[in-house]
Formats: structure tokens, sequence, C-alpha cells
């Protein structure tokens, strides 16, 4: 008589278990990480005395440093760096702020790096815009104790660069095989062909293209075939990743040019497809409804769906609605390590079960079910 008050409990204590730990506790996505010179131990630095601080219309904080003339060595010369401490690997979102003012620079440079070994340079012209103006470099995978970092280099003339703030957001904490947009981060080593060469210079890197200058001469053409893409822009262009946007010239042109600029495309990356494995091992697994053969044990059941066909002892056929092999991805596309083992997920409650109660739960209903 005691069978049924005690699956009932069970089955809720689970499901209590799953909506007190969603996956958002296990990856903060939209953590943002701010770093400014007014931040104390926030990861702000810079590289000599010719900077000074001004307070109109700062981003953040209460106010920004510029290079000034009348302050260290008089050369406005100096780099500003932000480099973010890092708590979760993941691929983050990175903005940087300056006050734009007509005394400012024409050319600043910033350079942001990620620990895929992509670098991404822009160039922006900080005489105009309105007060503070805030600059997209892209989405970069950074890991704890890695070397992310943004720099803007005021290096290369003697003009007024401004230096405020930059923002890393968390976008999601997926290793460091695929980018989540934007123009940082993509897929590891995707330029890595282009970048391989010491007279090539990458510049610009998303998961289908790459973006930069050659130094040597040798054409568009072959820069962009390094990386297995095509040529689809040309431009006029000189090192240090300064592009020549109103000289455009044909991709394959022979004209002479010791650098010109190249942007080039190509397919992506492909996923991991994921494959069968036995019902002992789970299989690699793959998106939903392309399930691995998996044993009851092992089989990714979305309670939503009602359960549904998990493989028998000999593996089973995998892969219907609501069920993939553990170890592979849910139907939301997301694993994690607690997706071992009893594998179970509430659709959109987006947390594993993975735990005693939970699992028990499951295995009750399933008993259940079979002495019916």
């Amino acid at each position: 008589m005691l069978r049924v008050p005690f699956l009932r409990w069970a089955i809720v204590a689970g499901l209590v278990l799953a909506w007190a730990s969603p996956a958002s506790a296990q990856c903060p996505v939209g953590t943002r990480i701010t770093i400014d010179f007014d931040v104390p131990g926030s990861g702000y630095s810079e590289t000599s005395n010719n900077w000074a601080t001004w307070n109109t219309a700062p981003c953040n904080g209460a106010g920004y440093r510029y290079l000034s003339h009348t302050v260290g060595d008089g050369s406005r010369m100096g780099k500003a760096v932000w480099k973010p401490a890092i708590a979760r690997a993941g691929h983050y979102l990175v903005t940087t702020g300056y006050r734009a003012t007509t005394n400012r620079t024409t050319d600043a440079d910033f350079f942001a790096y990620d620990d895929l070994g992509a670098v991404v340079h822009k160039v922006v012209d900080q005489s105009t815009g309105t007060d503070c103006e805030w600059l997209d470099m892209g989405t970069f995978y950074c890991e704890p104790g890695g070397n992310c970092r943004v720099e803007l280099d005021g290096t290369d003339d003697a003009q007024s660069d401004c230096a405020d703030v930059t923002v890393y957001e968390l976008v999601d904490c997926d290793g460091g095989t695929g980018g989540a947009g934007g123009t940082g981060g993509g897929s590891a080593g995707r330029c890595d062909g282009i970048r391989a060469n010491p007279a090539w210079e990458v510049c610009e890197e998303t998961d289908t293209t790459c973006g930069g200058v050659f130094t040597d001469g040798a054409g568009c053409v072959a820069y962009c075939a390094a990386a297995g893409m095509t040529c689809t822009a040309r431009y006029g262009g000189e090192p240090g990743c300064l592009k020549e946007a109103q000289s455009e010239l044909d991709c394959s042109a022979n004209n002479g040019h010791a650098s010109d600029w190249c942007e080039c495309a190509g397919p992506a990356t492909e996923a991991d497809a994921g494959s069968g494995g036995s019902a002992a091992q789970g299989g690699a697994g793959g998106d939903a409804g392309q399930g691995a053969s998996a044993g009851a044990a092992g089989a990714w059941v979305d309670l939503d769906a009602g359960g549904a066909g998990a493989g028998g002892s000999s593996g089973g056929s995998g892969g219907s609605a609501g069920t993939v092999a553990a170890g592979g991805k849910p139907p939301d596309g997301t694993a994690s390590g607690d997706d071992a083992g009893c594998g179970c997920r509430t659709k959109g409650a987006g947390a594993p079960l993975g735990t005693a109660g939970s699992c028990l739960a499951l295995a009750l209903l399933l008993t259940r079910r079979r002495r019916r």
C-alpha cells in the first residue's frame, strides 16, 4: 500500500531537485566583467607615463584616460591594456568604450586577443562621434589564467588616443572549438594557415571568414587559399592591418603591389556529428533524432515528451523523439559533465536531474510501467 505514495514522492522530489539547479547556475550567461582604470584591481594597465585623466562624459566611472603632450615625455605615445579576470571558460562578447571628441586621434588601433590564438585589429576615428562611443570587438574564447585582453596601441603616431572601459560578457560555456558569432572567437585555428606565414597578417577572423594583409606580394588568391578559402574582396592595404577601403581591386589582379588587404570566405568547420555506440557506452550521441544506440540505463529521457523508446539490452535503436544516447546532446543542443550516468533532463527546465533522487524516480517509474 505504500508503493504508490512513495513513488509519487520520489518523482516530485526529483523534479524539485531539477528546478533547484537550473542550467544558468552552471553557466552564468550574461555575467559581465568590467575593466576600467578607475576600478582598482580590475585589470587595467598602461605602458607609459603619457596618459592623463579627464572627466567629461566618460563611458564608465568618474573619467577616462587620454594620451597627452603635457605629461610624461610629451610624445603622446603609449599603450592601454584591459585584461579580464576570467573565472569561467567560455565565449565572451567584448566591447570597449571611449570618449569621442574633435581633439582625439583619427587612427586608434584596438587589438583583441583570445585563448585560441586569434587576434582582431580594428581602427577607429575617435575624433568623430558624440561623447561615449562603444566598439564591438567580437566574441572570443577565454579561459581562467589565459591571455585574453584588449590593447589600445597609441605608439604609431603622436595623436591623442582615448582609453576608457572594456566589458567582457559571457555568452556560453562551450569549449574552444566553436565561436559564438562576431568577429572574434570562431573555430580554433580557422585562419591558422594564413597566420603561419610571417609575411601575412590576420586582422579579422570569424567562423567562415578571414581578413588581413599580405606584405610579400603574394596576392589575395594565395593568401585566402592558405586557409582553404576563396577571395571575396581585395583592397589596398599596408602592414599593421591598415585597410584602404576606398581602393577596391580585383581579387586576382597581378598589380605588382607588395601589400594589399584581402577578404576571404569559406565553409564553416562542421560540428561533430556524433556517432552511435554500444548500449554499455551510451554512444557519442548526436542531435535529437540521431541518437546512438543506448541501453535503458544510459538513455536520455525527455519527461515532457513522455519518455519514449530507450534502446533494449542489445542496444536497440535510439534516436526517437525525446531520446538520445547518454553523453550526447539533448534536444536543446547542450551537454555537460552532469549529463552522463542517469542522463535525465526535464524539457524547459534546462537542468540535468543527475541526482540520486531523480534517477530513483525514473527507475521506479519505468519499473511501475513494466509491471503494468
